[in-house]
């Protein structure tokens, strides 16, 4: 591990700076944003639309290369939403796109690269629609997304379930389960 050298006013200053854009920037996106939040590179965290809200102590870190993606897309008849839970982790590259409803338990962690979606985005035959079909998405809490996981519309993980790296989640994940 690469120690870091700075002299501790230089980070405190740059943890004050961070804090500051983010409440600026990212906060009056969110519908609800729990205390203790902190959001590392919060200028690489892109949220798009209405009904996000999150808990106490979301962590998100996001990088120049791997930003982190948050997008609420419906359409005036149906209220999409995303909802996460108190003290959950996400990791750079992470994407969670909403038509409909993604649900995101307590202390879930997800890993890099990962990505959530409860809608295919566009029909086989028209892929302009503005109105996609959805399902929502369900995680329990402490559920471990591994990096590079994808979860599939429809889809309901139960608690302390482990999504493997790379793993393609297209049904539903028992509590306590290991898929890969």
């Amino acid at each position: 591990m690469r120690r870091d050298h700075r002299p501790y006013w230089m980070h405190a200053f740059w943890e004050r700076f961070e804090n500051a854009w983010a409440r600026h920037f990212l906060h009056p996106h969110f519908d609800r944003i729990g205390p203790a939040s902190k959001l590392t590179q919060p200028w690489h965290i892109e949220l798009f639309g209405p009904h996000i809200e999150a808990g106490t102590t979301l962590n998100i870190v996001a990088t120049r290369d791997a930003k982190v993606r948050l997008t609420v897309w419906s359409p005036a008849d149906q209220a999409g939403r995303i909802s996460i839970g108190d003290a959950v982790f996400i990791a750079p590259g992470t994407r969670i796109l909403a038509t409909r409803s993604i649900e995101i338990g307590h202390a879930c962690l997800f890993a890099s690269n990962s990505t959530v979606t409860d809608s295919d985005w566009h029909g086989l035959y028209d892929r302009v629609d503005p109105a996609p079909a959805g399902k929502p998405v369900r995680l329990g809490n402490n559920v471990w997304v591994g990096d590079g996981a994808f979860i599939g519309k429809g889809v309901t993980i139960g608690d302390h379930a482990i999504i493997g790296a790379r793993a393609v989640v297209t049904r539903d994940v028992p509590a306590h389960a290991v898929v890969a």
